[in-house]
């Protein structure tokens, strides 16, 4: 009679565990990041003469680097200065920028990039 009550329960829980493997295996994997990261990158006044350039240089960053992708913004030189110190305030502040030193130098002195 024992015998036949481990039969009995080893037949459950194969059963079981068949249809549970059964049920996992049905399943699509999900894939593990969709999510793309944007670098944001701003210049001051590049285009058109470093258009070409930029382009193949971010392209071959994004192959190298799945997941992440970069938005280029060209500013024009007018209103860089204003654009960046908008930025700071709103802390909304691109991840690369391309400034010239003097006007570095001024944020870097009031701790202006420190946020």
């Amino acid at each position: 009679m024992f015998d036949i009550f481990k039969w009995k329960r080893f037949r459950l829980f194969a059963t079981f565990g068949l249809i549970l493997t059964f049920l996992i295996s049905c399943t699509t994997p999900s894939p593990l990041n969709l999510n793309t990261q944007e670098i944001k990158f701003w210049t001051i006044q590049l285009q058109p003469q470093f258009t070409n350039y930029f382009n193949q240089l971010i392209t071959d960053f994004e192959t190298d680097n799945p997941g992440l992708s970069v938005r280029w913004i060209d500013i024009p030189w007018s209103v860089m200065e204003k654009k960046i110190q908008s930025a700071i305030l709103t802390k909304t502040l691109p991840d690369v920028v391309n400034l010239n030193s003097n006007f570095g130098y001024l944020l870097t002195e009031t701790n202006a990039w420190l946020n």
